[in-house]
């Protein structure tokens, strides 16, 4: 008797309306379990799905292009943070290299073995690189925002002078 108390005190989603997030997931859902091998929707299905939903032809143009947009910035920033990751492997072998060239030196050189100068050295680099390592691998956030922005930026204008140049060539040649 518990049970039935329980069951009735909780009332179930009304099965004639759904909301939009409900459309969306029950439809992910079926897809999901579709599954049917095939790696996604052509064009034209995915038109065809969008007339039986009732959109219209404009809005999905309109989404599709919101889409390619989003994902082109995805892409962007896969392409910033593999770039980021280089430069850091980058300095990471240059840090090992030269302070561990400065240590031996410094071992060999000092009084009964002891290090005495390179720490001083490794410790303020080691500092510098430690703050670098964190920006490299914090990927969200405003500073996050402004570097990929100023990367975009100077990619862009580099694209730009490249084509000015190009445009120029061959006006000459």
């Amino acid at each position: 008797m518990a049970t039935s108390s329980y069951s009735a005190s909780v009332s179930a989603p009304n099965p004639d309306i759904y909301s939009q997030e409900a459309v969306q997931q029950i439809l992910q859902l079926a897809m999901a379990k579709k599954g049917d091998g095939s790696d996604g929707f052509s064009r034209s299905q995915l038109q065809e799905m969008a007339v039986e939903l009732g959109i219209d032809p404009d809005d999905l143009q309109w989404a599709e292009g919101q889409w390619q947009e989003v994902q082109g910035i995805v892409q962007e920033q896969q392409v910033f943070a593999q770039e980021q990751r280089q430069r850091w492997n980058q300095n990471c072998i240059k840090f090992a290299i030269v302070n561990g060239f400065l240590v031996a030196l410094d071992w060999s050189t000092g009084q009964g073995g002891h290090l005495q100068w390179s720490v001083v050295i490794l410790l303020l680099w080691g500092m510098g690189f430690s703050l670098n390592t964190w920006k490299t691998f914090q990927l969200q956030g405003e500073a996050y925002d402004r570097r990929f922005q100023q990367w975009r930026l100077r990619k862009q204008l580099k694209k730009s002078v490249k084509s000015l140049v190009q445009q120029v060539v061959d006006r000459i040649n």
